[in-house]
């Protein structure tokens, strides 16, 4: 083709004149289709280059021809093929190569080598010679001299022919839209077939092809005829070229299957009259497109496909990398047939591969869902819940089939859409949160509608006793206050569909409803032997006339059951807060009891370990936890991970650090709670309290006297004598030492005043002395507390200031017993005879000098084997003298067998009433929560009288009081607005006559002890008490304040007394007790060791210590408040 391509460009060459003719060839079809070498012979015979010529001296004239040979650089002619790279040509025409040898030798004389390249001249000359050349080389050779050697070869006969090569391709099915494919079919085309123009833009194509890119069509090959056209329509195709015309002009070539790429093309351009036979194609390569395009673009929901048909269709689109929604189309439809012919494991392998779009319709899922009924299948569902759409949300909520967990995500998802839908669906919502324990969502909707509440008052019971204590503390509260609200209707109201008979007999035993039906529990599911014989214990001991202890044992047991049981969410968490609120039960009687501390919080952390553990019982927690000073780590650890900014984080974590005895740290962390004001007053002046004392401990004066200077008020919660210990130790850890003793002499110095008889007549005389037994009664105070506070530098002030006082010889000795205990205490191995002796001597002058001595001895741990001789003794010596000692100074003679006389407020027999009406309607108060739990210090006092550890008082104040309120049904009946219990039952139960009786019994268990309320109101009424009270009282001015307001805030402050113009000071028949007590405390009552108030009035505690320094008398409102006041028993 090269020597055709040659004749054509000298041919046109030579048609214009000389400088014209490169650029007439360079512009011919032909001269592009030559290669580099027959493009410079092309242009060396055009030009009609001439041989060099000699000089006059026979020197060769070297030619200036437009081609040199060589690779220079710069810019040069363009250079020739040397004889080197003609002897590497193995593939070029020798006539080519004789062509090019002929240049070098010629032209290039200078560079010639004989030698080297003549060999090759002679056999390239003798092949054209032999063989023949192509008649271009004689034009060649008649054109430019330098080739005139070809005129010797023999003209080889070409056949000539107008007509294009042929070309076959009747068998072309390629995929048009493969473009290897169809540089396949363009280089498989003889050049032959192409005229020169057609070849040059082909040529050109297939280049720009090869860089993986469809170019700009030339307008050229667009208008191929015959079986090329099969070229332009394959361009056509694959860029933006009209292609009607060219399918037209296609059709008319029987060979070419225009037909099929007319399909692939309208398929691939959306232009689709949809037949179920287009799933089915040919086995060749454009069959195969064509199937490739019919899956990518064709219309998959009209689509009725075989089960092979669309595995191969989901194969083809995933190789294709289709859009997700087309392969989740054809994943349903494989879903639908796999299902349809039960082949199970094959729709669960391909539910996996689904992936919803946001807002999909999940009309047809449901039904294929439901009829698998797989938990791999609902696993799927649950990961792409959020993409379905509002009508599939309804369907799946509604779908009992589905499950709950599912149903109840499904429902939480409408809530947040808040539509239409969500207004359609929050009747079956009220019953999957329920079913499904999402009592987040369930408390969201009715808590806060008090419609909803009245409509669903089981449902709002159920979150008030369940929720989890995970959410925020307001919302229990709230909770709380609509279960109140709940149970004004839920007599009226049918229990819900969704709720078991054995989950409502659970919900009336957490409501404290030990009726008959509960102990035919069953439970609906298999607790085992060990658990139904301990849920038939557990209902047995809490019935009328049972023990009302549960043995840890046994609600192990049922634990352990429960945790095994096949049963649903709600009976489940039901059940475990049964077991949880009995555990808190059995921990307070532990507590109230004195037994082992570590035991108790043990099983108060196995009760923090309960999945989503309700804030009834975290609080039921916490209160054990206030109330006996816990140190629970589990709780902490709850607070830090739950509720890390709630004030009970702070006081968990204090008294854990108190129990470890880190007490600076547990200091500061009480008055952090005290600050917040998160606390009624009463309570929030007994933390700052217990901030004082753990400052104390860790020997820091300086921040306790700090804090007691920012709350004056907190001075009545504590003695003077802590009072004084603060202050002289604060002074000397600042060396103020001279002042701390001053301070200590100020304590016991004291005014005497005298008369005598003179001449004159009678004399008054005043001088001022200091009470030295008082202060050697002092030495003992910091090993008092059951918790001994630091000794010194409180001892190492008294000495010094015992010292100061014997110099200067102003004491009041009481000589001098306390020195002379100390004195034998000192010695290396004290004489307990020398201790016996000491006591005889003290008891002829003091007796209550001696008591204390012996205490002193007993609590010094130095005379163990001795030490029930010392109690032998004391006890004589009492027996002797008791009738000297005033009870109020009795109370710290812990080692005598004295039961302390508890007066009983009106509040502490109101809570013991609650408790026995409870038990008439045979009701537990083991379920309730700790604000309605006061009923538990009134048992334990009666528990206490029946044991003989105290002696119980009713004056009879109190009794006027108690029999008031009996009477009025309305404020009794008040008392069990917050309970689960029908009118009807009360009405029957509350009778006046069963009333007044429960009164009486009560006033005859609370009254163990005989005292004469005439001869106490007497005395209680004289002019010097009545002034004594009244000054203490006004002296607390501030307090009585504070909590007169926190009475009004809770209703509770219509009958304060007046004084000094000021309503705020307690009611007259607290006044009255108040009188008794200290009537009492100042007396020598037989057998009694102290005068204890017995109430949970702020107006007593918040002033307790004030009233025990002043008048002598205690106040305990709680089992741990009253502990410290009792002895060994009898």
């Amino acid at each position: 083709m090269q020597e055709i391509y040659l004749a054509a460009c000298l041919e046109a060459g030579f048609k214009t004149i000389k400088s014209r003719r490169l650029s007439t060839v360079g512009k011919c079809p032909e001269f592009t289709l030559l290669e580099k070498p027959w493009k410079d012979l092309v242009k060396l015979a055009v030009l009609e280059t001439e041989l060099p010529g000699q000089d006059e001296e026979g020197e060769t004239i070297t030619a200036s021809p437009r081609f040199r040979r060589g690779r220079r650089r710069g810019k040069q002619q363009a250079t020739i093929a040397t004889p080197e790279d003609v002897a590497a040509m193995d593939t070029e025409s020798p006539a080519l190569r004789f062509a090019l040898i002929l240049v070098n030798k010629l032209l290039h004389v200078d560079q010639w080598s004989e030698e080297e390249s003549g060999d090759l001249e002679k056999e390239l000359r003798n092949t054209c010679l032999n063989q023949g050349v192509h008649p271009v080389w004689h034009e060649m050779a008649k054109r430019c001299d330098l080739f005139g050697q070809f005129s010797a070869c023999p003209i080889v006969d070409i056949k000539s022919s107008d007509a294009k090569a042929g070309v076959e391709l009747s068998n072309t099915s390629i995929d048009p839209y493969n473009l290897s494919s169809c540089l396949g079919v363009f280089k498989s085309v003889p050049e032959s077939s192409f005229t020169a123009e057609e070849l040059v833009a082909m040529k050109r194509l297939i280049k720009r092809l090869s860089s993986g890119k469809w170019p700009k069509s030339d307008g050229i090959l667009m208008d191929l005829e015959g079986e090329l056209s099969l070229i332009s329509l394959l361009i056509a195709m694959n860029t933006n070229e009209s292609i009607d015309l060219i399918f037209e002009r296609v059709h008319g070539v029987k060979s070419i299957q225009t037909d099929r790429y007319q399909l692939i093309h309208n398929l691939t351009h959306g232009i689709i009259d949809w037949n179920d036979k287009l799933l089915v194609q040919d086995d060749d390569e454009l069959g195969n497109a064509i199937l490739e395009a019919v899956w990518i673009n064709g219309p998959i929901n009209e689509m009725n496909p075989s089960t092979e048909e669309l595995e191969t269709g989901l194969s083809i689109l995933l190789e294709k990398q289709a859009l997700s929604q087309r392969v989740g189309a054809v994943r349903w439809k494989m879903l639908q047939s796999y299902v349809a012919e039960g082949r199970n494991e094959d729709a669960l392998a391909v539910i996996d591969t689904i992936n919803l779009e946001q807002e999909s319709d999940a009309s047809e899922l449901l039904p294929l869902l439901v009829q698998l009924d797989n938990s791999s299948a609902y696993s799927w569902l649950a990961e792409n819940i959020e993409n379905i759409d509002e009508g599939g949300l309804i369907s799946i909520g509604r779908e009992e089939q589905i499950p709950l967990d599912i149903r109840s995500k499904s429902l939480v998802l409408l809530k947040q859409m808040d539509g239409e839908g969500w207004q359609e669906s929050q009747a079956i919502s009220v019953q999957v949160f329920l079913q499904s324990m999402d009592l987040e969502n369930l408390s969201d909707m009715l808590l806060g509608n008090p419609l909803a509440i009245l409509s669903h008052p089981y449902e709002t019971l159920l979150i008030a006793h369940l929720l989890p204590a995970s959410h925020p503390e307001e919302v229990w509260k709230q909770a709380r206050s609509a279960r109140k609200d709940a149970l004004q209707n839920i007599h009226s109201s049918e229990l819900p569909q969704q709720m078991s008979d054995d989950e409502h007999k659970l919900l009336l035993l957490l409501e404290g409803r030990i009726d008959k039906a509960v102990s035919d529990v069953e439970l609906g599911m298999s607790l085992g032997k060990n658990g139904l014989k301990a849920m038939n214990q557990i209902v047995k001991a809490l019935s009328s006339g049972g023990s009302h202890l549960v043995d840890e044992t046994q609600l192990g047991n049922l634990a352990e059951a429960l945790g095994d049981a096949d049963t649903t969410p709600l009976a489940r968490a039901l059940l475990s807060a049964i077991i949880s609120k009995l555990r808190l039960n059995n921990a307070r009687l532990s507590l109230e009891n004195g037994e082992d501390m570590a035991g108790v919080i043990g099983l108060l952390e196995t009760v923090l370990q309960q999945q989503d553990v309700p804030f009834t019982i975290i609080d039921g927690v916490r209160q054990l936890m206030y109330e006996f000073d816990l140190g629970i780590q589990g709780l902490v650890q709850w607070y830090q991970s739950t509720h890390q900014r709630s004030i009970w984080a702070l006081l968990s974590q204090a008294t854990l650090q108190a129990s470890q005895g880190k007490n600076l740290s547990a200091a500061r962390l009480f008055k952090r709670a005290a600050d917040s004001k998160k606390f009624d007053y009463d309570e929030e002046i007994m933390l700052y309290r217990k901030a004082l004392i753990h400052l104390a401990f860790d020997r820091k004066w300086g921040e306790a006297k700090q804090l007691l200077s920012d709350h004056p008020n907190l001075r009545a919660a504590i003695t003077k004598r802590f009072q004084l210990y603060l202050d002289v130790s604060h002074q000397a850890s600042v060396q103020e030492t001279e002042k701390a003793t001053s301070i200590l002499k100020n304590f016991v110095k004291t005014t005497e005043t005298t008369t005598e008889e003179t001449e004159e007549g009678t004399r008054t005389r005043t001088r001022t002395i200091f009470k030295e037994d008082e202060l050697d009664l002092l030495h003992s105070y910091p090993d008092e507390h059951p918790k001994p506070l630091p000794s010194e530098p409180f001892t190492g002030r008294i000495l010094a200031a015992t010292n100061a006082l014997q110099r200067n010889r102003r004491t009041q000795s009481s000589k001098s017993f306390d020195r002379r205990y100390r004195d034998i205490m000192q010695m290396h191995s004290p004489d307990p005879v020398e201790i016996h002796t000491l006591a005889d001597q003290a008891s002829e002058s003091s007796p209550l000098d001696a008591l204390r001595i012996l205490e002193r001895a007993q609590l010094s741990g130095r005379f163990s084997d001795k030490n029930k001789a010392f109690a032998n003794l004391e006890l004589l010596l009492f027996r002797r003298h008791q009738t000297s000692i005033k009870t109020s100074d009795r109370r710290y003679l812990r080692n005598l067998p004295l039961n302390p006389l508890v007066l009983v407020d009106t509040n502490i027999v109101i809570d013991a009433l609650y408790q026995r009406i409870q038990e008439k309607l045979n009701r537990s108060n083991h379920f309730e929560d700790s604000t309605n739990q006061r009923s538990h210090f009134a048992r334990y006092l009666l528990h206490l009288a029946q044991n003989n550890r105290v002696d119980l008082w009713l004056p009879e104040v109190v009794r006027g009081e108690i029999r008031n309120i009996a009477r009025s049904m309305g404020d009794v009946r008040k008392r069990f607005d917050n309970s689960f219990i029908e009118s009807e039952t009360l009405d029957s139960t509350l009778t006046s006559d069963i009333i007044e009786k429960m009164v009486e019994d009560l006033i005859g268990e609370f009254s163990t002890w005989n005292g004469s309320n005439e001869e106490f109101e007497t005395d209680s009424n004289e002019d010097e008490l009545e002034k004594e009270m009244t000054t203490f009282l006004i002296e607390h001015e501030e307090i009585f304040d504070e909590l007169t307001q926190m009475k009004e805030f809770y209703g509770d402050a219509a009958h304060r007394t007046d004084l000094k113009g000021r309503k705020i000071y307690p009611e007259k028949p607290d006044l009255m007790i108040m009188k008794y007590a200290a009537v009492l405390s100042n007396r020598p009552i037989d057998d009694v060791g102290a005068i204890i108030v017995a109430t949970h009035d702020g107006d007593f505690t918040v002033v307790a210590r004030a009233f025990e320094e002043r008048f002598g008398f205690g106040i305990a409102k709680n089992s741990r408040t009253l502990s410290p006041w009792l002895r060994s028993s009898k």
